[in-house]
């Protein structure tokens, strides 16, 4: 048994707690942003989140009624609250998602159940919003991506709905980011448009790495391929770093 704990990426600490049966055929992985902050006591969490997780190990908890998924709308207000009120966001960052959730997503996905929300459900949500500017767009997504997030993150749905493929999308479009600006930036004699495209790449390599995050809490990411995804995405946002 082993456990870890590094920085992590948006502040606070990630725990990497690994189990194994004591015959050595079992095992049990589980990597999560810890609920406090401070050093000690997320050893102190850790230490019993491995006993609790060994434990679970040795007996599987027996299968238990399915529990009620809430829908869209019901879960909305807590997400508002819960993470973009709970971390202090700004005024206009609330503002901006209460006003995606009223306009584009509750009227989309309102009366769906959070588990039963299809990819051809996101692609039909697309379609209609064509007219509207890739940004936006975007916008849209994002939010509706860290609502389902922290709908796995607080055991509301156990992983990301079957079919759900938004996310391909944000990864072929952040990935293929970093070619294009890398690429722009270095056919720009000026040293500031250099820097800024190089730069652009970089914040590109990170969105990359924050979709693996996301993908692996959806459980469509394993752990192994989120590993190989970021340190590959440290090791190029390091490379644009140092040529900017």
């Amino acid at each position: 048994m082993s456990v870890t704990i590094r920085p992590y990426r948006g502040g606070g600490w990630e725990v990497d707690i690994r189990v194994v049966s004591p015959d050595g055929t079992r095992h049990k992985r589980e990597r999560k942003h810890a609920p406090i902050s401070s050093r000690s006591a997320v050893g102190r969490w850790a230490a019993a989140r491995e006993r609790v997780l060994f434990e679970r190990l040795l007996s599987p908890p027996k299968d238990h009624p399915r529990k009620e998924v809430p829908t869209l709308q019901e879960f909305a207000p807590r997400f508002v609250d819960g993470h973009a009120r709970a971390n202090r966001q700004k005024p206009s960052g609330i503002a901006s998602k209460t006003m995606i959730l009223r306009l584009y997503l509750i009227p989309a996905f309102g009366r769906r159940h959070l588990d039963a929300i299809k990819s051809e459900d996101v692609q039909r949500l697309k379609a209609q919003l064509e007219i509207k500017s890739p940004k936006t767009v975007n916008n849209i997504l994002a939010v509706l991506s860290i609502l389902l997030k922290k709908a796995v993150e607080w055991d509301v749905i156990e992983r990301m709905p079957a079919g759900y493929a938004f996310l391909s999308d944000q990864l072929r479009r952040a990935s293929s980011s970093i070619t294009l600006n890398f690429s722009e930036g270095s056919g720009r004699t000026s040293k500031a448009d250099r820097a800024r495209f190089f730069m652009m790449a970089r914040g590109s390599a990170k969105e990359v790495s924050a979709i693996l995050d996301v993908g692996h809490r959806f459980r469509v990411v394993r752990d192994d391929e989120r590993e190989r995804g970021r340190d590959l995405c440290d090791h190029l946002a390091a490379m644009l770093y140092r040529f900017h």
